[in-house]
């Protein structure tokens, strides 16, 4: 016989699927692709469960076609949700003011005006 086993609570730590599908298609180069898989859960009240590391792999993959205003615009939503760029305090909050200034310059080029 069996004994009876205490009932217990099991959690997976799985990545949810826009978090896979946001890091394969910016794997691929695919950072339009990664960019609506990260919106979409955004839209359906899943942002704060995206992970990190799938923000910044899309981040990356704009950075990579030359798309620098997609990815400012992506980090401003990464944080957003919640979610940081570096586990120190201090660099997390240089970095944030970093990509603040660099937004500025880059949304003044685009207007024309630098």
């Amino acid at each position: 016989m069996i004994p009876d086993l205490p009932s217990a609570s099991v959690r997976f730590n799985a990545p949810r699927p826009a978090s896979v599908l946001a890091d394969c298609r910016a794997a691929d180069g695919d950072w339009r692709g990664g960019r609506d898989a990260l919106r979409a859960a955004v839209d359906m009240g899943q942002g704060s469960s995206l992970r990190a590391t799938s923000w910044a792999a899309v981040v990356r993959a704009c950075e990579k076609a030359g798309a620098y205003a997609e990815g400012l615009s992506l980090t401003d939503e990464m944080r957003q949700q919640g979610q940081k760029f570096y586990d120190n305090l201090v660099l997390d909050k240089l970095f944030g003011a970093g990509v603040r200034v660099w937004g500025a310059i880059v949304r003044k080029e685009e207007r024309g005006e630098g």
